[in-house]
């Protein structure tokens, strides 16, 4: 999804296994949620070591510090509640050769570890072990093996178990496709993953206690290619999935599907990237529905969004100056009724000033002050409503190498 202008980047953390996910969305959203207005590149063109951001609002104050490497790669992340800066929690990253994804350790704000996850690499950078500890005691662990570079079994423990808990089995075909998935629960076979399918994607048969995973791909006159997999659970009823993609390998439209072969969410996305509508399905009828709308230089111009397929709920269009910088956001609600206009005004090297929104009597919602030091970062945001009131402030301060 693209984002409005003036929203700063945050970082992110690469992984590889499916293994790996979970953990990724985890520290993802740690960021998200703890995010200082900070961008990656400026971290490291700036040789940043340390940022600290305190954030007042209601008379409540909070403080996050992040440390990083000489990379621009976190370190460390600490927060602080109260006025008196009391240690809440710390949040460590370790990165080491061979890592896709850093050892992480949580600890209390009296120092004591709380959580902790542990990976390790073999020389190829595959994932081999993967274990967590929860107040310094062993939580669960994970153990990979592949036949190359192909992942043959992973092994599931809990706590104190000698035996894995569940274990998955890879078998692949000469031609590296794979063949099927198993999973042992207790050392009995739970179920058995076969991909065995009529080359138009049906179920060849059914097999008990068995999900199959079959796939079809086709292509229209267009060039345009369309992939459907369809799961079938032990009773053969399918989950279905479809992506089409132009002949440019864009994804242009995804489809899934329920048991019964009902639509439940669907989008779409124009190849020339001028529009994004995303679908919301209950029972196969659509009911909800948001469709962006992007310029010629790519910048979102309209977003509209429908409930029960074409009632509107909210409207927002979006101007920009000859920079390309996005200048106004008017919200409209239902019946074309105006909920906000929002103004955004830039000065020097087009950093952000102010933004200001004006509710539907004219009268004035909220209005945000930007301040930036002279390697233009940001210094401070403060918040205030229509009557005068302080809402809330960010300030930011900067260590560098």
């Amino acid at each position: 999804m693209k984002k409005l202008i003036w929203v700063l980047t945050l970082l992110t953390v690469a992984t590889g296994l499916r293994a790996q996910y979970a953990y990724q969305y985890e520290m993802n959203y740690l960021e998200y949620n703890n995010s200082g207005q900070y961008d990656k590149q400026k971290i490291v063109d700036n040789r940043i070591k340390e940022m600290t951001e305190t954030n007042t609002r209601n008379k409540k104050t909070t403080s996050k510090k992040y440390e990083f490497d000489s990379s621009g790669i976190l370190k460390k992340f600490t927060i602080c509640y109260g006025s008196i800066g009391k240690l809440r929690r710390q949040h460590i990253y370790t990165y080491t050769l061979y890592k896709q994804t850093p050892d992480y350790t949580l600890l209390n704000g009296k120092g004591k570890e709380l959580r902790k996850k542990v990976f390790t690499y073999n020389s190829d950078s595959l994932l081999i072990e993967e274990v967590e500890y929860k107040k310094g005691e062993l939580f669960s662990k994970v153990l990979y093996k592949y036949d190359s570079t192909r992942i043959t079994e992973s092994e599931y423990y809990w706590k104190k178990m000698d035996q894995p808990k569940d274990k998955w089995v890879y078998e692949y075909y000469p031609n590296h496709s794979k063949k099927s998935s198993t999973l042992y629960t207790n050392g009995k076979v739970k179920y058995v993953w076969n991909y065995e399918c009529k080359e138009e994607g049906e179920l060849i048969k059914k097999h008990k206690d068995t999900t199959i995973v079959c796939e079809n791909t086709e292509f229209d006159k267009d060039g345009n290619k369309t992939v459907t997999s369809r799961n079938f659970n032990d009773r053969g009823k399918p989950y279905k999935s479809v992506s089409v993609y132009n002949k440019d390998k864009k994804l242009i439209e995804s489809r899934n599907y329920d048991h019964k072969d009902l639509l439940y969410y669907r989008s779409v996305q124009s190849p020339e990237n001028s529009s994004y509508v995303w679908y919301s399905y209950r029972h196969g009828v659509e009911r909800f529905r948001v469709e962006n709308l992007y310029n010629s230089k790519n910048k979102k111009s309209e977003e509209v969004h429908y409930k029960n397929q074409n009632i509107v709920t909210l409207k927002r269009l979006y101007s920009y100056n000859e920079k390309d910088l996005l200048v106004s956001v008017i919200s409209t609600g239902k019946k074309g009724r105006q909920l906000y206009n929002s103004k955004y005004t830039y000065g020097e090297r087009d950093l952000l000033l102010s933004e200001n929104s004006i509710s539907d009597i004219s009268r004035l919602h909220y209005e945000c002050k930007y301040t930036y030091d002279e390697h233009d970062l940001l210094l401070s945001k403060t918040k205030i409503s229509g009557k005068g009131k302080l809402v809330g402030e960010t300030r930011l301060s900067y260590l560098f190498y």
